[in-house]
């Protein structure tokens, strides 16, 4: 799915603003939409449009936040959506989300942020039975689910002990599932794969 459009900015506003509307549509097809964004000199906020469970959505994403995550509002089908909040300049954005300036933010589509993060992806297996996939790189994260010996994943990086994936393989098959497994519960995973991800 390609871009879409930018959005001009407001310079002076410090918070977000945004009244967005979308359009039924199949796969592979563009989403139309329409509103307004408001980017300020010390905050910034960027749209994802995307189709999940088969329901076209708009998606509200902090810029610091992983695809799929820190969801602020949702909006199905036909039904109006707005967001507001606010996040500092200078954040780490995940891998296929573009920079904001202040000049411009650019409106792209899950589908696109989650297919660049995956081109660089290793396929790898869990090598025991009840491994915890958690949401973030802790013990102390919530489970997402848990897999078995055998159990195909995608990893796309790995932060220390901590592998992130961001799929689920079973043959020619890919489903989307974000987390975390410790490393040593992970096959395929080695150091060096590894070492340009590290922190």
């Amino acid at each position: 799915m390609k871009s879409m459009q930018l959005l001009s900015t407001l310079a002076g506003a410090i918070a977000l603003n945004s009244l967005l509307f979308c359009e039924i549509s199949v796969a592979n097809e563009t989403r139309g939409f329409s509103g307004t964004l408001n980017l300020g000199k010390q905050y910034s906020y960027l749209f994802y449009f995307g189709k999940e469970t088969g329901d076209t959505a708009v998606y509200f994403f902090e810029t610091n936040s992983a695809a799929g995550k820190k969801i602020l509002s949702v909006c199905k089908d036909k039904g109006e959506c707005s967001g507001r909040g606010s996040l500092k300049w200078g954040a780490k954005l995940p891998a296929g989300i573009p920079e904001p300036t202040s000049a411009q933010a650019e409106i792209i589509s899950v589908i696109d942020v989650q297919n660049k993060a995956l081109q660089n992806k290793i396929c790898s297996f869990i090598n025991t039975n009840n491994v915890n996939i958690r949401k973030a790189p802790s013990l102390n994260a919530p489970v997402i689910v848990q897999l078995n010996r055998g159990d195909g994943v995608g990893a796309i990086s790995r932060q220390g002990d901590w592998v992130k994936i961001a799929s689920r393989e079973s043959g020619q098959r890919s489903t989307p599932l974000e987390g975390y497994v410790f490393n040593k519960y992970i096959n395929g995973c080695s150091e060096d794969q590894f070492d340009r991800w590290r922190k």
